[in-house]
This record gives C-alpha cells, structure tokens and sequence, in this order.
C-alpha cells in the first residue's frame, strides 16, 4: 500500500512545527553553554539525567505502542479456521483497506483476506490505560565525585484519541533514589511525584511527532560524616522537562522498523539548606539538554516482538560536576551510546505487555544501567 501524506488541516501541522522549533531552536538559550556549580549532592547531572530519562523513556515508550505497528486477532475464514494474528501499520487516514502481514504460514490467501479487526479507517480504540515499572544502576567510579546506587521510577498515564491522528495523554509518576556518595562516605535519598502531560500526532502513514512535558517536585534527605559524628539536611527541588521527538515507522513482513530524532531539556532547581551542624549549602540548579538519534529493528514471532536498537546521544547543555582544588577533575564529556534489547507481547486485541533493557556506554567514569517493564491496555 502506498504511503500517503496528509493533504488537510495545515493549521495543526503548522502548530506542531511551531513547537517544535521552539523546543529546537529558540528556548533553551544555554545550550551553547555550561554551569560550573559544585555539584556534590544529589543533583549532580547523572542523577538528574537518569530521572528525566527515565519519564521521558516510558512515555516515548507508549506512544510508540499507539502509534507505530501493532499486532491484531481475528477468527479467519477458510479451511484454516481459528485465531490468527496479523500485524498493521500505523495508518489512520485512509480509507481503504489495511494491508496485514501474518505470521503463520499455514494461512492461505482466502483467510488473509477475511481477517478482521483494526483497519485504516480509524477503527483503533480511542481509550488507553498504561502502567510502567523501571529501575536503574547508577554508577560513578571517579574518586573525587564516585557513587552508586539505584533510581525507581513508577509510572501510570492515560490517553484519548481526539481523531484519526492526534492522541492527548497524561502521566503521574513516583521516583525513588538512594545513592552512596562515596565520595565523602555519604547517603543521598530522594523521592519525587511527578505530573507530565504529552500529545502526539501522525503527520503521514509512517511519520509521526510527539511532544512530552513534565514536573516533578523532589525531597532530599542527606547524610554525611564529620569529625564529631555526622551531618543530616533536606532541601526540596522543583524539575522541569520537555522533550519532542519525530518518528519514523517502516514495517516489511515481520520486520519492524523505528527510527527517532528527538530533544530533551531538563532543569532541576534545588533549594539551599543548612546541614545539622550548621554548614550552609547554597542552592543550585542543574541543566540537561541532549539531542537523541537512532532506532531499533523489531522481528514478529506470533504473539511476540523482539528488538535491538542503539541511540547516539550528545550533551547541548550539561551543568558540570565540578571539584574541590587538588582533587581529580571528571571529564564531562558529553556524549554517550544507549544499547536496548526487549520483548513484546500482544496477549490480545486490547492487551499489551513490554519488557526492555538497556545499559550506556562511551561515558568517562559512569554507567547507568535500566530495566523497564510495562502494560497497556486499549478500549
């Protein structure tokens, strides 16, 4: 089937192009420029990049499932009755037909032709309910800024088709990080809510933008050594994150085919304290702007999905981890790859169930290493 390109509603397309070029071009100013706060709490920028990320993964993570190739079932006609499955590109405008590729060899002609259930017509379910579990390792192995630990991120969201191509959404999350600050022999624990609304639209058969925007209000509570036993203090942190990412599905036989350019930007305002013994630390805000670029290859075997990908990503704008005099500098640098691999499950014509690793490399000192679990359900 030929893809096509909408021919109507230009307002809308402009609109989105509009943001878009916001969130790109003319928002964050600092993206040529770089902080030098004395990052040794737990704002420091990996800690922040890891919980940004992490909202920003799950919610991408479903508008993946909405709108790129999906798996249908239906009772096909024939000699070779019974439940067959096929799969369907993201297609909403058009009026003909969905072409289905199946996976079972023995379906004849005849049965692919009667089989049933979502077509292009805009027949996909307007309602959707989603639940998402991840964890991450965080590690830092320099000795001036080393530390590890973990970061939990729940999330559940819904969303509603507003027509054929515009999908509205919204996300409540609770994160929970403890860290070791190794550094100074320390702790750092936080927890988050977080609230993030996001949109996305498909703009051809194949092609579609989303934009996603969060907040999230953190509580820090800290612990360190002294001399005469040990320092406590708490602060509170407001983070703000948006994030657009443009998306291109190709599906040919069972193979599946995503690929995606995005941005995201975050910035986490934390409040000054004073420590139980008196120490005053000053606020401090950190900042994270990083392009994305890459995709992953998905294979159809019956009810499942399985895929590999890899992303480049690049550092626009990092607050730096800076150190006390004498003591060894890290690196900042600003780029890293993102490995994935994972599992789909299409249960049904209304459940969906994921799973999916991945694990960063080409960043000096550091890794973080994440596991995300999801399910969706249509109706």
């Amino acid at each position: 089937m030929e893809s096509r390109c909408y021919q109507k509603n230009w307002a809308l397309i402009f609109a989105i192009s509009a943001i878009v070029f916001c969130l790109f071009v003319i928002a964050p100013k600092a993206w040529a420029s770089y902080g030098h706060d004395l990052n040794l709490s737990a704002s420091n920028p990996m800690v922040v990049r890891g919980g940004a990320i992490g909202i920003n993964k799950t919610i991408v993570k479903n508008i993946s499932g909405k709108m790129g190739p999906t798996a249908m079932f239906s009772v096909a006609a024939g000699p070779n009755q019974g439940f067959k499955s096929a799969y369907v590109p993201a297609l909403f405008e058009s009026g003909e037909p969905t072409e289905v590729f199946t996976v079972n060899a023995d379906l004849d002609a005849d049965s692919r032709h009667s089989i049933t259930g979502l077509s292009s017509g805009g027949e996909a379910a307007s309602n959707g309910l989603w639940v998402s579990a991840s964890a991450s390792a965080l590690d830092n192995t320099l000795i001036s800024t080393e530390y590890d630990g973990g970061l939990f991120l729940g999330m559940m969201g819904y969303d509603y088709r507003i027509n054929k191509r515009l999908l509205l959404g919204a996300a409540l999350g609770y994160e929970s990080t403890d860290i070791d600050t190794r550094f100074n022999n320390g702790t750092v624990q936080s927890n988050a809510f977080t609230v993030s609304p996001y949109a996305a639209f498909q703009i051809c058969d194949y092609l579609s933008i989303d934009v996603i925007l969060s907040y999230s209000f953190l509580d820090y509570d800290t612990v360190r050594p002294t001399f005469l036993g040990q320092a406590t203090g708490g602060y509170d942190a407001d983070r703000y994150m948006v994030s657009s990412n443009l998306n291109y599905y190709y599906l040919t036989g069972n193979w599946n085919f995503n690929a995606r350019f995005g941005y995201m930007y975050t910035k986490e305002d934390a409040d000054g304290f004073t420590e139980s013994n008196g120490n005053r630390v000053q606020s401090e805000d950190t900042k994270i702007g990083e392009f994305q670029i890459g995709g992953k290859v998905g294979y159809f075997i019956n009810k499942f999905e399985l895929f590999v990908g890899a992303y480049y990503i690049y550092d626009s704008t990092m607050t730096k981890t800076r150190v006390l005099a004498g003591q060894r500098r890290p690196s900042n640098d600003k780029s890293e790859v993102e490995a994935i691999a994972g599992i789909n499950l299409f249960a049904n014509d209304t459940v969906n169930l994921g799973a999916e690793v991945s694990t960063s490399m080409g960043r000096d000192d550091v890794d973080n290493t994440s596991v995300l679990i999801n399910i969706s359900f249509s109706f």
